[in-house]
């Protein structure tokens, strides 16, 4: 008896002295990353989310791709952020994805009254920026505003 309660005592030492393994969730996509990045301008990404839920929508998938040097928007980025609307009723909405290597891009405002699966498009040029899009960049959280009715205001997204 008293030897399990010895070894107990110890191990409890250990514990708080070397400190408890800790596990990170992010609200990352499910595929494992690529073993070799694209090369520059020939890239795009996917995320799928289980839990990001918004005035009852479902936001689940999130896609980037960027654009190409034949047709002059290597420094473009083009998104498309696919959710289920429960209802029919008025809803604006406002998205932002983080990225590898401290890259965000803030959609802008858009609406849904629409019922079912639903797809918003939306493009961003990274010109004025250094044209950081050339570089292969995973999409790895996404924040969603929204507010309901006409005339409604999203709160920004910080």
């Amino acid at each position: 008896m008293k030897w399990a309660a010895t070894l107990l005592v110890l191990l409890s030492l250990g514990l708080i002295l070397g400190g408890c393994p800790t596990r990170t969730v992010y609200v990352n996509p499910e595929q494992p990353p690529p073993q070799q990045p694209p090369p520059p301008s020939s890239w795009n990404d996917r995320a799928t989310f289980s839990s990001l839920h918004v005035l009852g929508h479902h936001f689940h998938t999130a896609t980037v791709r960027n654009g190409s040097y034949g047709d002059g928007t290597q420094c473009s980025l083009y998104f498309k952020v696919s959710f289920f609307a429960p209802s029919t009723y008025y809803h604006r909405f406002q998205t932002k994805l983080m990225m590898s290597g401290g890259a965000w891009v803030r959609s802008p405002v858009f609406f849904n009254q629409g019922y079912g699966q639903r797809e918003y498009r939306f493009s961003f040029d990274t010109t004025n920026q250094g044209c950081w899009a050339r570089r292969y960049h995973r999409i790895t959280f996404m924040t969603v505003h929204g507010c309901s009715g006409y005339g409604c205001y999203v709160r920004p997204i910080p």
